[in-house]
């Protein structure tokens, strides 16, 4: 009995307490959070100094944060939130570490674009078009990394009543310069994978095709980019709006350009996705071979589900009453994606430099048939150059087999590319032109007749460019 007595006083004095706070609180807030909290006491069952049960009353809580929201100035609600917190002893919520796991695919993404610089040099000696844009994008996806962590440690993770509105205001200055990046990184990205379609499928319907989707995710991406620049009027509007309740009156609706953006994104990783499986279907190489190429093209279904992910977190943009933590989400998925996209873009020109050090049973399953290939074929290649031959047959054809063999380097070079061919077949890196360097002929010996005769370079067998096999689509 006694011990049951003591528990109760100090039941009572701990409730006393709370109701102490919770007075005090109320006594601190401005008048407007007062007028409703008085307002909503009689939508309660509790009574006004039953602290335990006002701040355990979902019901009113909610009500009572909708009335300050629609009454008080966005300063003073924040005070309110910040007193309510205290005077019920609700514990400091943080989702800062949860800022820090991207970093697990954002590192490699730093890295991948220079992997593939060093696996091209290595494996081809020259870069394409697709290969600086990837530097490009990763040049720019340096300063969106930093500026995700720097917005991220400023003003996210924990509930805006805690956080100082000078921060969040600057978090929101470094969101607003976040976002240019993102459209910058993600079309540079697109158009480089683009561009390598075209390296490696030469059909001109494909050719046309990808023109128009390069035009697609230009013009749409810059569009966006555009509005994002002058989304409110003046520009501070953008960061300092949401301490003004009629920022909608300078602002587009954020909401509706955020899920748009968005949404047009997904369209644009879809159609880029698609683009290759019908060429890929009817590509006549060995069944795992086949698979291991179609294997590595639909990565980019990764690149889709975290452009969905983050379409599910963007509907909430611009709609919140406690943006510093109901913004951590976007936040985490606009980094993922910008990320994965370049990992995903990389891989295909980094796959040829890691399968020449991948275990024989692995290569085996998705690696290069180029071991298994043999060429015993002995065709004659020439080259536009040498001296005399001036008639018309000869410089016709001079020019055919110069035409041939740069279409066999262009087809030796797509099978390094897609992992049919090995470079070389023997490890070492294939030059665009491996018979530049081959020694001249002497002047009497009857390769150097034949050149004078026809006008035309004799490639000796030696120095011959690898062929592999052909790619029949």
């Amino acid at each position: 009995m006694r011990v049951s007595a003591y528990i109760s006083i100090v039941a009572g004095l701990v409730a006393g307490v709370r109701s102490l706070d919770l007075m005090e609180a109320v006594a601190q807030a401005p008048s407007c959070a007062v007028s409703c909290f008085t307002q909503m006491l009689s939508i309660t069952p509790c009574g006004m100094l039953d602290a335990e049960c006002l701040c355990n009353d979902d019901n009113f809580h909610e009500r009572s944060s909708d009335c300050v929201v629609e009454r008080c100035s966005v300063p003073e609600a924040m005070e309110t939130a910040r007193l309510e917190a205290a005077g019920c002893n609700r514990p400091k919520r943080s989702r800062r570490h949860e800022l820090y796991l991207p970093l697990i695919v954002e590192v490699p993404a730093a890295f991948m674009p220079w992997v593939r610089m060093y696996a091209r040099w290595v494996t081809l000696h020259h870069f394409a078009l697709d290969d600086y844009l990837m530097m490009f994008c990763a040049i720019v996806y340096t300063a969106f990394a930093v500026i995700c962590k720097i917005s991220g440690n400023l003003g996210f993770g924990y509930d805006t009543w805690f956080i100082d509105p000078q921060e969040l205001t600057e978090a929101l200055r470094w969101i607003y310069i976040e976002e240019c990046f993102y459209f910058v990184c993600l079309t540079l990205t697109k158009v480089s994978v683009i561009c390598f379609y075209l390296r490696i499928f030469p059909q001109k319907a494909f050719r046309i095709l990808s023109l128009a989707v390069i035009a697609f995710v230009v013009l749409s991406n810059v569009i966006f980019l555009v509005i994002q620049l002058k989304q409110c009027t003046p520009l501070n509007m953008i960061w300092e709006g949401w301490q003004d309740k009629n920022r909608a009156q300078h602002c587009v609706n954020i909401q509706v350009l955020a899920v748009t953006s968005a949404s047009f994104g997904i369209a644009q990783d879809l159609i880029i996705l698609l683009m290759p499986l019908p060429l890929l279907y009817h590509l006549k190489v060995e069944r795992r071979v086949k698979f291991g190429i179609t294997l590595m093209f639909s990565l980019g279904i990764f690149v889709l589900v975290t452009s969905i992910m983050r379409l599910t977190f963007m509907t909430q943009f611009g709609n919140t009453h406690n943006p510093s933590w109901d913004y951590v989400d976007p936040v985490i998925w606009t980094g993922l994606e910008v990320a994965v996209s370049i990992v995903v873009a990389c891989l295909p020109a980094t796959r040829v430099l890691v399968s020449r050090n991948m275990p024989l049973c692995i290569k085996n399953m998705f690696g290069s048939s180029s071991d298994s290939q043999e060429d015993n074929k002995d065709h004659a290649i020439a080259t536009i150059g040498g001296s005399g031959g001036k008639g018309k047959k000869d410089r016709r054809q001079a020019s055919t087999a110069g035409l041939s063999a740069l279409k066999k380097t262009l087809v030796n070079e797509s099978e390094i590319e897609l992992g049919i061919q090995s470079p070389n077949n023997d490890g070492k890196p294939m030059s665009p032109e491996p018979w530049r360097d081959s020694p001249g002929p002497s002047v009497h010996s009857p390769r150097a007749v034949k050149e004078k005769r026809y006008g035309i370079q004799v490639i000796p067998k030696r120095d011959r460019p690898n062929r592999g096999s052909f790619i029949t689509i």
